[in-house]
């Protein structure tokens, strides 16, 4: 099950930036699912999303788990001329 919460707009202070979230969506982890590719898969780095999700580091996902996992606003800069 995938959810996506709208009207999320939230900062995210990381590493000294400034991160925009645009949507959240709710994951339900799958069997055969990992962090690793969990955050792959919805390009967000696995640190952040453990954090995001208060996980420490060992802490196991098992199917029907829920995660949080934000997009974030693209950012694209034009070349300066």
């Amino acid at each position: 099950m995938q959810v996506k919460l709208l009207n999320a707009r939230k900062s995210l202070e990381i590493a000294g930036s400034t991160l925009n979230v645009v949507e959240l969506i709710v994951y339900e982890v799958k069997p055969r699912d990992t962090i690793n590719k969990i955050s792959f898969n919805h390009s967000i780095s696995v640190s952040l999303l453990r954090n995001l999700n208060q996980m420490i580091a060992g802490d196991n996902l098992i199917a029907g788990d829920i995660l949080l996992i934000p997009i974030f606003e693209q950012v694209v800069s034009s070349p300066e001329g």
